[in-house]
C-alpha cells in the first residue's frame, strides 16, 4: 500500500510531521502489508533511511516541489509520474515502472512473444529506434549534426558519433585515408583545419578545438554546412555504415553475456541503446546485476532488462528513460512514447533466429 504525501512538504517538515505518520502507519498495519509512500523524492529518501518504506511511489511531476528540487532519484523506486495527458477529457498521469514495480497491468506492448525474426529484421528495427532518440531517422540521420552542448565538442551522423569518446576521430582518419579528394571537396577550407585536429596528441586537445567551431548559439562560420556536406558524402556514408555494423556486433556481445544469455528483439534493441548511447558494462556492475538476478523473484527477459536498467543507469534518467521507452514504452524520449511509433516499428519479444 502507497500512503500518500501529496503537497509541497518543507524540508523541516519531514521529521517533524511525515516520519511520526509512517511510524504510526507500521505501528498500525504489523507487518500485514508492505508499506510504500508516494511523495517527492526527498521524503522517499527519508522515509527509506528511516526503515518504514519498502518502495516508493515518486511524484516527479511535481517539479517545482521543495522535496524535489535537487534531490536524488530515490533507490527504491517503484513507480515514477512524470507526466499528464488528456484523452477524451480525463486527466491520466503517466508513471513508468522499475524492476521493482507490482501491480498488475495490462501489457499491449509485449504482442507476440512466441513469433521469430531475423537478424537483419531486427538491426533494422534496432537502428530505427536508436536513430530517434538520435534526432533523425532514415537517410536523414547520415546528416544528422549537434553542437556540443552536452560536452562532447560537436556530434555527426546516424549514431551522433562525437568528439569526446574518440569514435568520431577514427572515422575522420578513415575517410581522409581512404576518401581523401572527397573528403577535402566537401570540407573546403574548412580541411585544413579538421585534419590538424585529427594528428594532435590528446583528446583533451581535440575536444579543446572542436569547442571553437560551436556554442549555445550554434555552429559559427559555416561548420554546420561543411560537417553536414561531409557526413552525407557518399565515403564518409559508406564508413557510418561500417560502424553501424560494428554497433551491431558489439550488441550481440551484450546479449551474450553471462547471466544475460538474451535472444529477443527487445532485448537486442536496448542492448544496441546501451552501447550507442551509454557505453559499455563494468564488470563491477555485471556482477551487481548477476546478484539481483539472483534475489528476483520473477526472471523473464522483461524483468532481466528492467534491473539492467535501473543498475547500470542509476543515476542517469536520461539513459534510463531510453531503456525503458524499449522495455515498456512507460517512459518518453525527446518528448515521444512508443505508443507513437509503435505501428512503424514494433518492439516484440520475437526470437531472432539467426542471431549471431
Amino acid at each position: 500500500i502507497y500512503f500518500a504525501v501529496d503537497f509541497d512538504v518543507k524540508m523541516d517538515e519531514i521529521e517533524k510531521f511525515i516520519v511520526p505518520y509512517f511510524e504510526k502507519i507500521n505501528n498500525s498495519m504489523k507487518g500485514a502489508y508492505t508499506i510504500g509512500a508516494y511523495g517527492p523524492r526527498a521524503v522517499c529518501n527519508a522515509l527509506s533511511r528511516h526503515g518504514l518504506i519498502k518502495y516508493s511511489f515518486v511524484a516527479d511531476m511535481s517539479s517545482g516541489f521543495t522535496c524535489n528540487i535537487g534531490q536524488h532519484m530515490p533507490g527504491n523506486w517503484a513507480y515514477e509520474q512524470i507526466v499528464e495527458t488528456t484523452e477524451d477529457g480525463i486527466g491520466i498521469d503517466k508513471c513508468a515502472m522499475s524492476s521493482r514495480a507490482t501491480g498488475v497491468i495490462p501489457n499491449f506492448i509485449n504482442g507476440n512473444t512466441e513469433g521469430e525474426i531475423s537478424f537483419k529484421e531486427a538491426c533494422s528495427r534496432g537502428l530505427y529506434i536508436v536513430e530517434l532518440f538520435e534526432g533523425a531517422t532514415g537517410n536523414d540521420a547520415y546528416g544528422n549534426i549537434a553542437t556540443g552542448a552536452d560536452g562532447c565538442g560537436f556530434s555527426l551522423g546516424a549514431l551522433q558519433w562525437n568528439i569526446k569518446w574518440g569514435l568520431l576521430q577514427e572515422m575522420l582518419k578513415e575517410m581522409r585515408k581512404d576518401h581523401l579528394e572527397e573528403m577535402m571537396e566537401k570540407l573546403g577550407d574548412k580541411y585544413e583545419d579538421v585534419s590538424k585536429m585529427l594528428d594532435m596528441e590528446t583528446t583533451e586537445e581535440q575536444l579543446n578545438w572542436a569547442n571553437t567551431t560551436n556554442d549555445k548559439n550554434g555552429f559559427k562560420d559555416g561548420w554546420d554546412v561543411a560537417l553536414v556536406n561531409l557526413a552525407t558524402s557518399k565515403g564518409f556514408v559508406s564508413i557510418q555504415d561500417k560502424y553501424i555494423n560494428k554497433a551491431y556486433d558489439n550488441a550481440v556481445e551484450k546479449c551474450h553475456i553471462t547471466d544475460f544469455d538474451f535472444s529477443t528483439l527487445r532485448a537486442f534493441i536496448m542492448m544496441l541503446n546501451i552501447g550507442v548511447n551509454g557505453g559499455g558494462f563494468k564488470q563491477e556492475i555485471i556482477d551487481e546485476i548477476r546478484e539481483k538476478f539472483k534475489e528476483a523473484t520473477e526472471l523473464d527477459d522483461v524483468s532481466k532488462l528492467k534491473i539492467i536498467a535501473d543498475t547500470r543507469f542509476e543515476n542517469n534518467d536520461t539513459a534510463r528513460a531510453r531503456c525503458y521507452f524499449i522495455i515498456d514504452g512507460s517512459m518518453p524520449v525527446n518528448g515521444i512514447y512508443y505508443s507513437d511509433i509503435m505501428e512503424k516499428c514494433e518492439i516484440t519479444d520475437d526470437i531472432i533466429v539467426d542471431l549471431p
